[in-house]
């Protein structure tokens, strides 16, 4: 619409012009009248009537809103408006987007610190700002959630609150004055390494900086507990010991078990005490710190009461005229009866007090001659039996015995003569006394 009101005026320009430049006698000459001069003016006053009455303003941008000092990260709302607008398009620029740049939305966003030239245009026209960018620095650091002692072994978290809140770069740097005793990440967490006293340091980009001291202790063993305060084992069995180090948040809950006699009872894997002997020693807990506890062990036996020979199964020989004799080329079934029978200790020894008849070795018993001997079983805990054998060649007895017997018979058939004949002269006599009555 412009382009044509512009058209026309210079058109409508051109024509007074040609009019004002023509000779007078383009308008009168000889002949005609001077009126014809009028016709001139006339003209031109036709012309003038064509022009519009008023010219309409130019397009122009009105600034409404807009910043000229911006801190790095902040966002800006940018309102104008284009006056006389020929259509409704317009557009915003920054000279250096990395100092500030213009969102989609029509926004200024301060990127880095420095000055950037912001021009709005539209409909041919435009207008233009400048923004200076810049940074805030961070001037006061504060910590918390960070005690004053920490347990050795254990963590916490250290926050940081920076001020300005607003601040340009408000990260921060952690760091231990002593990394051995104290770490501490970049994330604000701290572990306790070792028992001492450190300095915690939070700084940021800008110089400030805050420090607190940090102690980190040690909780010791202070007591050993045991579910047994002593203990009494049969040998051969054994036990097991559960331990415990209080109080329960101790750092350092090593500790170490022996057995003073080992001879009597061991420490086993598993913490177990086994019992090896009768006898009576200590089981001995320490920790690092010399805490220590010491727990009695008795080791006992069940002892064998009675001891009972059990000839049963042995095979005697002329048992009528001889006890308990064995023949020299027979063997010897003896056992043993021991009570109580749990008993520690079932075995028993066998001594002979003939060697020369009956030989005893290694629990092994040999006859080796004849004669009488006595065996004797003894316990582990010396309760004993004995018996006595006799023993005898079964041939020499035999004959010994044949001889023993018809000895015997004559003897009684003399015995009987002599009873018959004493019977005959009582009744002889009997007879006579009754005759003389």
């Amino acid at each position: 619409m412009m382009r044509k009101l512009r058209k026309m005026i210079l058109g409508i320009s051109a024509a007074v012009l040609c009019a004002a430049l023509l000779p007078t006698s383009a308008w009168a000459h000889s002949g005609r009248p001077a009126a014809n001069v009028g016709s001139f003016s006339t003209g031109i006053r036709t012309i003038l009537d064509l022009l519009p009455t008023s010219i309409p303003p130019s397009p122009s941008v009105k600034l409404e809103t807009y910043p000229i000092q911006m801190n790095v990260g902040d966002t800006s709302v940018l309102e104008y408006t284009i006056e006389h607008a020929s259509d409704s398009r317009s557009m915003v620029t920054s000279s250096d987007s990395s100092v500030v740049r213009v969102n989609g939305d029509g926004t200024l966003t301060a990127v880095s610190e420095g000055t950037a030239t912001i021009t709005v245009s539209g409909s041919g026209a435009e207008a233009s700002f400048d923004v200076t960018v810049r940074t805030v620095p961070v001037s006061s650091i504060t910590i918390s959630q960070l005690p004053e002692r920490l347990q050795l072994g254990q963590t916490a978290q250290a926050e940081a609150t920076v001020s300005p809140q607003n601040a340009t770069d408000p990260t921060v740097e952690w760091k231990s004055s002593d990394p051995a005793t104290a770490q501490i990440s970049q994330e604000g967490t701290v572990t306790a390494v070792r028992p001492g006293e450190v300095t915690i340091t939070c700084r940021a980009a800008s110089g400030a900086e805050a420090k607190v001291s940090l102690t980190v202790y040690e909780v010791l063993p202070e007591e050993i507990r045991t579910d047994v305060d002593q203990l009494r084992l049969l040998i051969g069995t054994s036990q097991a010991v559960t331990i415990e180090i209080l109080p329960e948040y101790a750092n350092n809950k090593n500790y170490t078990v022996t057995m003073e006699d080992e001879e009597i009872a061991a420490w086993l894997e598993g913490n177990t005490v086994e019992a090896r002997k009768d006898g009576s020693t200590e089981l001995v807990i320490e920790t690092e710190n010399q805490v220590t506890k010491r727990i009695p062990v008795s080791v006992y036996h069940i002892p064998v009461r009675t001891v009972t020979i059990d000839d049963s199964a042995q095979e005697y020989v002329y048992p009528m005229v001889m006890e308990h004799a064995v023949d020299q080329d027979g063997a010897l079934r003896l056992s043993v009866r021991l009570l109580p029978e749990d008993a520690t200790y079932p075995e028993v020894e066998w001594e002979s007090s003939n060697p020369e008849v009956i030989f005893v070795s290694g629990g092994t018993m040999e006859i080796r001659g004849t004669g009488d001997v006595v065996l004797t079983a003894v316990s582990h805990d010396g309760t004993k039996d004995s018996i006595r054998l006799k023993v005898v060649s079964r041939g020499k007895v035999n004959g010994a015995v044949g001889f023993a017997s018809v000895a015997v018979m004559g003897i009684l058939f003399l015995l009987a003569l002599i009873a018959g004949k004493r019977l005959q002269a009582a009744k002889k006599e009997m007879n006579h006394g009754s005759s003389d009555s």
